[in-house]
């Protein structure tokens, strides 16, 4: 089985009559199936982030901090409003 997407457009003749449409079936089967994988794998990655006995973290390049998990928050005392955003560069 699979999923398309279907869609249809209007086509009119050289009076402006409406005489037929223009239908169009795309196969969208591989992308939901890389849409779902996606989903656990973010769920999966979550769960291992967020509950990992050590500190974890990520920063951009400024370097900002960008996502830490739990464990981190707690050992600098600070929650996730306080921590994003911080540039650790300038402490």
């Amino acid at each position: 089985m699979r999923d398309v997407e279907v869609s249809f457009i209007p086509h009119q003749n050289s009076a402006q009559k409406y005489d037929g449409c223009f239908g169009f079936l795309n196969d969208v089967t591989e992308r939901l199936a890389s849409e779902s994988a996606l989903a656990e794998s973010k769920i999966r990655f979550s769960g291992f982030y967020e509950n990992a006995p050590s500190i974890m973290y990520t920063k951009d390049q400024d370097p900002n901090l960008t996502l830490a998990n739990t464990y981190h928050l707690k050992f600098h005392g600070k929650d996730k409003t306080e921590a994003f955003g911080e540039n650790w560069a300038r402490g």
